[in-house]
């Protein structure tokens, strides 16, 4: 009998999430098993993710126990190896020969499914079992401990589980959960009642009374309509304005490369005094004026903006926010986002949105959330029809601009429509802006006369 036990199976169960599903935890052992197979200090890793207590099926959590006890003790980590530990360690509680089954199973779809690609979202989903999410934090401590070939005392594991959870507490600042009606009217009297973040940008600081607030902000607009250019345009002016400020971008499918090459370009803009200013073209093309954009670029915001790569889940998303600690948080964009367990599309969105908006209280940051528009819809569509796949967002982000084009697209710079709908008070307001697609850049429109109808365009400086 193999007399050592796996640091996990000694954690208290954790509260579960009400239902069952043996789908999700057969992927990921599925892509653990062809792991241990391919790469065993992968499969290693990928074992410390998460915990025993993360499987509802008792023959699932067996095999996966068996699985890291083999990594960890034997010689040839194999599944001869896993088999073995099924057979022979009775303080493992399955019937060994259902659990053997059951890995004979997994080994066959193992070489007939790509499951392993789908492991960073099972990993993601099993995570969400956990009444408090210590899993993550508690793997990647033991996973330290045990790449030296040793496993950590009770009492190493015990304090890791200790400092994971002061670790949360800390992230959701619980001294500011709570206030007394005095200090929530001082507050108020000092105008202090919420944290804005500013953006340079006059139009929507002055909607908010200065700033973008903390609580969920959608951005939706039809396709070219430049959705993400003004969410880069707010962050690169948060980051501008403050040098404290720091922007986490959820990337869903632009490149780096382009996303790079629309902040350059709206930065050459926003920096007129001291930049001539480039389009699009010329930072894709990396033509040589860029040079000059770039340093400047890197010289005021070097390593407070941070993208993300997919996929875009909740608990991904959360990692980030709560390692980061940015000042703004912007997913690009919701139709890309994903959360698994969910056969219902417009659940799923749905459960997305509720995610977004708990984290942006919890971790007291605003987050931006760009989303497509539904087909057919227009400025004189009511709110909880506009976003595609899903009307969350109309109701539960704290505002919900949306963007209209107003005149042919080929224009340039065009005439937009900006409406801001505020769930908080209520009230809608409607401004005109001028978006310089080339440049990835919006201007108000009352400020600038020379490009109304009654008279002529002038180029571009």
């Amino acid at each position: 009998m193999i007399q050592r036990s796996h640091p996990e199976t000694r954690l208290h169960a954790p509260q579960r999430l009400a239902g069952h599903d043996n789908g999700l935890e057969r992927d990921y052992l599925t892509g653990l098993v062809r792991l241990l197979c391919d790469d065993v200090e992968a499969a290693r890793r990928w074992h410390r993710s998460v915990a025993a207590d993360a499987f509802i099926s008792q023959n699932h959590r067996a095999v996966f126990v068996a699985i890291g006890r083999a990594i960890d003790v034997s010689p040839q980590p194999n599944l001869l190896a896993v088999r073995f530990v099924l057979e022979h360690d009775d303080t493992i509680d399955c019937d060994p020969a259902d659990a053997a089954s059951v890995l004979f199973d997994l080994h066959k779809e193992s070489h007939d499914r790509p499951c392993h690609l789908w492991m960073q979202t099972a990993t993601d989903q099993l995570l969400h079992r956990y009444h408090c999410g210590q899993a993550a934090d508690l793997g990647r401590a033991l996973a330290a401990t045990a790449a030296a070939g040793t496993l950590p005392s009770d009492a190493e594991i015990e304090d890791v589980i200790q400092r994971a959870r002061r670790m949360q507490m800390q992230a959701r600042n619980p001294d500011a959960s709570a206030r007394d009606l005095l200090s929530i009217i001082d507050r108020w009297k000092l105008n202090k009642s919420e944290k804005l973040l500013t953006t340079g940008f006059n139009v929507i600081d002055r909607a908010f009374g200065g700033g973008l607030p903390v609580g969920l902000h959608g951005i939706a607009a039809k396709p070219k309509a430049g959705k993400s250019a003004i969410a880069a345009q707010l962050a690169l002016g948060a980051m501008l304005h403050s040098a404290d400020a720091s922007v986490v971008w959820f990337r869903g499918e632009m490149t780096d490369d382009l996303l790079l090459s629309k902040m350059l370009a709206c930065w050459s803009r926003m920096r007129h005094e001291s930049l001539q200013a480039i389009t699009l073209r010329d930072a894709l093309q990396r033509s040589p004026e860029t040079k000059a954009v770039y340093l400047d670029l890197l010289n005021t915001v070097g390593g407070r903006f941070v993208t993300v790569d997919p996929p875009l889940t909740i608990s991904a998303i959360e990692q980030h926010i709560c390692e980061r600690k940015p000042s703004l948080a912007v997913v690009d964009y919701l139709q890309k986002c994903e959360a698994p367990g969910h056969k219902d599309r417009r659940v799923e969105l749905d459960h997305v949105v509720s995610g977004l908006s708990m984290l942006s209280s919890r971790y007291d940051i605003p987050i931006i959330v760009i989303s497509a528009v539904a087909g057919g819809r227009d400025e004189s569509t009511d709110i909880g029809a506009l976003t595609k796949e899903s009307n969350r967002l109309d109701y539960d982000a704290h505002t919900f601009i949306s963007l209209w084009n107003d005149g042919p697209k080929e224009d340039n710079p065009r005439k937009i429509l900006l409406r801001i709908n505020a769930s908080r008070s209520g009230q809608a307001s409607d401004d005109e802006l001028w978006f310089h697609g080339a440049h990835q850049f919006f201007q108000a429109a009352a400020t600038y006369a020379e490009f109304d109808d009654h008279a002529p365009k002038v180029p571009l400086p």
